[in-house]
């Protein structure tokens, strides 16, 4: 009978520590879990705050974008215009010289 309690004593010991070690892992389990789910939601932050700083950026470009479009729409209408102008004084001028008689054309 001494034996079987020292045996069955033994055994809830061996039980006892299997059930200690499977806690202890559990616990460890849940720790990292915890420091997953932190560096996951950390990492969800920082992604965000990238997207938004992007989408300024973007807004920045496209502001920026428009900007020299216009400009260069206005310099190519002013250059136009210029080209118009001369064109129109070159055609006066040409119309002019038509209208003399050859010999004034010729002394200038």
């Amino acid at each position: 009978m001494a034996e079987v309690v020292q045996d069955l004593s033994g055994r809830v010991e061996e039980l006892t520590d299997r059930l200690i070690e499977a806690e202890r892992a559990k616990a460890q389990v849940e720790v990292q879990k915890a420091a997953t789910e932190k560096d996951a939601a950390i990492a969800q932050s920082e992604i965000t705050h990238l997207v938004q700083q992007l989408d300024s950026l973007k807004s920045d470009h496209l502001a920026e974008m428009e900007q020299r479009e216009k400009a260069f729409q206005d310099q190519l209408r002013d250059t136009q215009m210029a080209g118009d102008k001369q064109i129109s004084d070159l055609k006066a001028i040409v119309d002019e010289m038509k209208a003399r008689p050859w010999w004034r054309r010729l002394a200038g």
